[in-house]
């Protein structure tokens, strides 16, 4: 049983997406963390 090519681009698709949403969220992350360090060294 293979996967219908239909199946497997929703897939991608969604994975392509996850995988985008989670970089956006660390570099989020990062920046504030970087933000609350800086006003706390001061």
């Amino acid at each position: 049983m293979y996967p219908s090519l239909e199946y497997r681009g929703i897939v991608l698709f969604c994975s392509t997406i996850f995988i985008t949403f989670t970089q956006n969220i660390l570099r989020l992350v990062s920046s504030l963390l970087m933000m609350f360090y800086h006003a706390c060294k001061d």
